[in-house]
C-alpha cells in the first residue's frame, strides 16, 4: 500500500514537471531590446521567425498596437501570439469605447499578467510580452510578463540568448536621460554584436518608438 502511494507521488510530480518543461521552452532564438530615455521608449527585435532548428520566417512583425501610446512586443509560439494578442487588443478597445477613457500601461500590463495567470492553471501558453508605453504623468514605461504571470517593470529589458551578450553591455551605457541620438547609437552597438558575436543568423532588427504623439517606426538594421 506505501508503494502504491509513492508510485502515485511520483507520476504527480512527473506531470507537474512535463507541465512546466512544455512551457519553459520559450522562443530563446529571438532577440528583443527595449530601452526607454528622456520622454520617448524604444524597441529593436529580429523579425526572423524560428521552429526548433528552423527559420520560418524573415519578415515577421512582433509588435502590436494596443492603444495610441502603448505596443506589445510579444515571443512565442505563432498561434498562441495571435490568440492571446488579439483578445487583449480587443478587450482595451472595447473598454476605450464604453468609457470613452483611454487605458494606461500600468493597468494594461497587469491585466496581461492576470490573464496570462489565469491561463497557467488551465491551458498554459508559451509566450513572453514585454509591454512599451508612454503615460502623460509616468512618461515612458516598460513591463514584463512571462508565461508564469510574473510581472516587473524596468528601465531596459534584453531577452533571448543575446541577452547573455548584452546585458553587461547596457548595464554600463545606459543613461535614464540620454537624448535619441545617444539611445539609438547603444542600440546599433548592441545590434552589431548580436551579428558578430551570436550564433544564430539574425540580420534584419526593426525599431519603433513609442512617445506622446504615438508610436513610430524608425527604420530597420
Amino acid at each position: 500500500m506505501h508503494l502504491r502511494s509513492l508510485l502515485g507521488e511520483l507520476k504527480q510530480t512527473q506531470g507537474t514537471y512535463n507541465l512546466y518543461d512544455r512551457c519553459r521552452l520559450i522562443s530563446i532564438m529571438d532577440t528583443l531590446i527595449c530601452i526607454s530615455g528622456d520622454n520617448y521608449g524604444l524597441v529593436v527585435y529580429n523579425t526572423e521567425n524560428y521552429k526548433s532548428i528552423l527559420k520560418m520566417k524573415n519578415d515577421m512583425e512582433k509588435c502590436i498596437e494596443i492603444g495610441k501610446n502603448k505596443i506589445l512586443i510579444v515571443t512565442g509560439n505563432p498561434g498562441e501570439v495571435a490568440f492571446f494578442c488579439d483578445y487583449i487588443q480587443k478587450t482595451i478597445q472595447f473598454y476605450s469605447l464604453r468609457t470613452r477613457n483611454s487605458i494606461s500601461a500600468h493597468a494594461a500590463a497587469n491585466l496581461i499578467r492576470k490573464q496570462l495567470a489565469s491561463l497557467l492553471r488551465k491551458a498554459p501558453i508559451k509566450i513572453n510580452i514585454t509591454l512599451l508605453g508612454f503615460d502623460i504623468f509616468f512618461g515612458p514605461t516598460i513591463y514584463t510578463v512571462d508565461y508564469t504571470g510574473h510581472l516587473f517593470r524596468s528601465d531596459f529589458v534584453v531577452q533571448g540568448y543575446p541577452s547573455y551578450i548584452l546585458s553587461s553591455v547596457l548595464h554600463n551605457l545606459y543613461e535614464s536621460r540620454a537624448n535619441l541620438e545617444t539611445t539609438l547609437s547603444i542600440l546599433v552597438k548592441c545590434v552589431v554584436l548580436i551579428k558578430n558575436r551570436f550564433l544564430g543568423n539574425q540580420q534584419t532588427f526593426a525599431i519603433k518608438m513609442v512617445d506622446k504623439n504615438g508610436c513610430k517606426f524608425l527604420g530597420s538594421i
